[in-house]
């Protein structure tokens, strides 16, 4: 038995092997100063993040799609952590025609392991050198409410003059034999791997994406519980880093370190509604006087904030998300 899977196994390798030898190799990948995908590890809880991104061909003929693929994995405890899943990537070059996404999760080594792919089908829109930009990947630990984020390094994929016609002919027809009999062995490998193993995979239903203000509104629910504690700071802090994280989520700004002068500066270059920016700046304002002027409000005002946070919130959630007619990447400082 180990003899056949050896067997099965090195045919399936000089297959692939012989794939990547026509011209399907791994993708060319941008100098930037990090070296590798990032990976974050919490010291003081047992789960791994990590993001990639990856093409299946680093040169594709112009009369041909690409398919770029973004893998994120979580290992461990993925209900901790709340996701802001990646934007369509920044790209030159190429127009996106298609786009799925698949949940798997998994047991491997008694470890728990939630995987989420997101794949695009790109079609060239000239000849030269393509590019793919690099693809961040925010979410929020719950426990600590910090926010984080993970990038990948951009990719470049050279497109090539447009296959002929003879030569697209030939090329199909050597493709469906040789196709069919890669899907067979490699299916074979799998499953026979998979027995081996003892690995259990479950097919994630896609869970509903909820708004970025019905998110606020459950956050805002545990606020009341710091005012019972006495903690009133922590009360204004925490209504303040909801609010921010709704403008993470609603307006693509991050807000970690931004003062609530520089917030109220980009929404206005994002050309945001002033009425809009007027309740985010009169709640932000508010808030910054209890965290930082020791400002004690009296038991009237705690009630007044966290009306006015709900009020906010509840009176967004049926307005269209456009509000931006037009995304700029100029930030202040």
């Amino acid at each position: 038995m180990d003899l056949r899977c050896l067997v099965l196994w090195l045919s399936v390798s000089f297959l692939h092997a012989s794939i990547l030898c026509q011209g399907v190799s791994q993708a060319q990948i941008e100098s930037t100063p990090d070296d590798s995908t990032q990976l974050i590890m919490l010291p003081s809880f047992s789960a791994d993040v990590v993001v990639e991104a990856m093409v299946d061909s680093s040169r594709v003929p112009f009369n041909r799609n690409l398919t770029l693929t973004i893998k994120v994995s979580c290992t461990g405890d993925i209900s901790r952590y709340e996701f802001q899943w990646p934007n369509p990537p920044d790209i030159d070059r190429f127009d996106i025609v298609g786009s799925s996404s698949a949940n798997v999760v998994s047991d491997e080594g008694g470890q728990r392991v939630t995987v989420k792919e997101f794949r695009y089908i790109l079609k060239p829109v000239g000849e030269g050198q393509g590019r793919i930009g690099p693809i961040t990947l925010f979410y929020t630990d719950k426990k600590s409410q910090r926010d984080y984020s993970l990038s990948t390094r951009a990719l470049r994929v050279e497109i090539t003059e447009p296959l002929t016609g003879g030569s697209a002919g030939v090329a199909a027809t050597l493709f469906v034999p040789v196709g069919l009999v890669i899907v067979l062995l490699a299916g074979g490998a799998f499953f026979y791997l998979r027995k081996m193993r003892g690995r259990k995979e479950i097919e994630v239903p896609q869970q509903e994406v909820k708004s970025p203000e019905e998110t606020a509104l459950e956050e805002l629910e545990t606020v009341p519980e710091l005012r019972l504690a006495g903690e009133i700071k922590e009360y204004y802090s925490a209504i303040s880093n909801t609010l921010r994280r709704y403008i993470d989520r609603k307006y693509a700004l991050r807000t970690v370190e931004l003062t609530t002068h520089d917030i109220v500066g980009n929404l206005r270059l994002k050309e945001v509604a002033q009425e809009v920016i007027a309740g985010i700046e009169q709640i932000l304002n508010i808030c910054d006087m209890v965290k930082f002027a020791r400002h004690e409000p009296p038991p009237a005002d705690l009630d007044r904030i966290l009306s006015m946070a709900h009020n906010f919130f509840t009176s967004r959630m049926h307005v269209p998300p456009a509000e931006v007619q037009e995304e700029k990447e100029d930030t202040l400082p």
